[in-house]
Parts: structure tokens; sequence; C-alpha cells
């Protein structure tokens, strides 16, 4: 017992002390049409086969995955966020039409996260809040905590909205950049993955369309001084998967 004890603090101290890349976060393509953002429409899938044989025929193995990323509305998702959950993968909701109630279904199977809260999802209303009803839900599990990412760009959602949903659910906050690969591209139209988008000013647009990709302006480090929040350690990829630049503790160490 005395060895046991040991090694798990030994572990605890690893995870605390030493940079690591948590895993992947697969942002669909088990989502919404209607809230599909900038997915391709011809990828997305549905839990036909019953949820579980779905997940392994399009992700093939989840040993790298730390989150996935589905909307809850769509028919058989209770089982895939069981077996996510029971992998110990988080499930975030998403890219979704769904209702208070189904979110709050899927926390009861075992969904932790919001994918961007109040984009690619219903807007809040005072009949039926939809996912971000879940903020101050009272049907949230006793002892779990529902965390939710905002683009904290000032585009994405203003500034107003980040304090509301913060000053609703404090301790579920996390923020995210959200920038893509065109940050840095000049003025007008670029490809992003198989997508055509145009570039004005500080936002990027699906080309012909107004969905706003990401904001240029807001650097992660400009985040850190306007919020307090502390860094993390990520890995930058190029289109062929090819590991291009490391950080640790929000600082470049590494690149090729």
């Amino acid at each position: 017992a005395p060895m046991l004890i040991f090694y798990f603090i030994f572990e605890f101290f690893l995870m605390i002390l030493l940079p690591v890349v948590s895993g992947i976060h697969l942002e669909g393509p088990f989502i919404s049409e209607e809230k599909r953002g900038a997915h391709p429409s011809k990828f997305l899938r549905t839990f036909k086969a019953g949820g579980v044989a779905n997940l392994m025929e399009t992700y093939g193995y989840l040993d790298n995955v730390a989150m996935v990323t589905l909307a809850p509305e769509l028919a058989n998702s209770a089982a895939a966020i069981r077996e996510l959950s029971g992998r110990g993968i988080a499930v975030s909701l998403g890219h979704s039409m769904a209702d208070l109630s189904q979110a709050e279904e899927a926390v009861q199977h075992g969904a932790t996260f919001i994918t961007h809260l109040f984009n690619a999802m219903l807007p809040f209303h005072h009949r039926d809040p939809g996912i971000v009803g879940l903020l101050t839900s009272d049907r949230v599990p006793p002892g779990r905590t529902v965390y939710y990412g905002m683009i904290a760009d000032g585009i994405h959602t203003h500034p107003a909205a980040l304090r509301i949903a913060h000053r609703a659910h404090p301790a579920g906050l996390v923020l995210v950049t959200d920038a893509v690969m065109a940050m840095g591209l000049p003025p007008g139209r670029h490809t992003l993955g198989q997508q055509q988008i145009d570039i004005q000013g500080l936002h990027a647009y699906v080309a012909g369309l107004r969905h706003v990709l990401s904001a240029f302006s807001v650097h992660v480090f400009d985040m850190k001084r306007s919020y307090g929040c502390c860094f993390v350690d990520f890995i930058v990829l190029d289109d062929t998967l090819t590991l291009r630049e490391t950080y640790i503790a929000g600082q470049q160490v590494w690149r090729k």
C-alpha cells in the first residue's frame, strides 16, 4: 500500500511539473447541419448505427483523443456520450440546435463541456435558454461542473456576453483564442482546409457567407494580460500533420 500511494503521488507531480499534450479535440463530425459553421456539409455524420459503432467507424481509434464535440440532439447520441465518458474522454456540446432539456440530458449521460459558448448554437431565449442554460441549470448532477469555452476576441462574443457568462458560472469559464492558419495573411480570398475564406480586416469569413471564423487581433499573450489566466502546452502542425512548433507554458521552445 505505501508503494502504491508513492506511485500515485509521483504520477501527480509528474503531471504538474512536466509539459504534456493532453490529447486531441475532435470537433465533429457528429454535429448539426444547421449549426455546422465552417464544417463542410458533406463530412457530417449521424449516429444512425446506434452511437458507439459510428464513433469507431469514423474515428478508427480513440487512444489519443481527449475531447469530442457533438450535437446532443442527434438520435442515439446518449450511447455515444456514455461510451466516450466511460473511456475518460470529455464530451463537449456544440455546433448544435439542442434545447435546454436535451443539453441537460447529455450532461446526465456524462457530457462536461460546452464548445465556444454562444457560437454555433441556439441563441439564449427566456422561454428556452438552450445549451447556454446549462450555466445555471438545476439539473446538473451534484458535484459535476459544466465547463464552457468562450472565444474572447471581442468579435465572436461581445465582452458584455463574456462577463454575463462569467458572473453566472465563474468556475466553468475557459478562454479560447480560436486563431486559424489564415492568421497573418493579407486581405483577400485564401484557402482554409477545403474551404475558401475571405479575410477582411481582423475577420475571416467563409467565402460568400458571413460565418466568422476567427479574429486576428487577440494574441494568446494579450489574453493572458487581459484576463490573468495561465498558459498551457501546445504544438503547431502543418497540413501534412508534421510538427512545426512546440510551446511549453506559452513559450516557444522548439521550431522546425
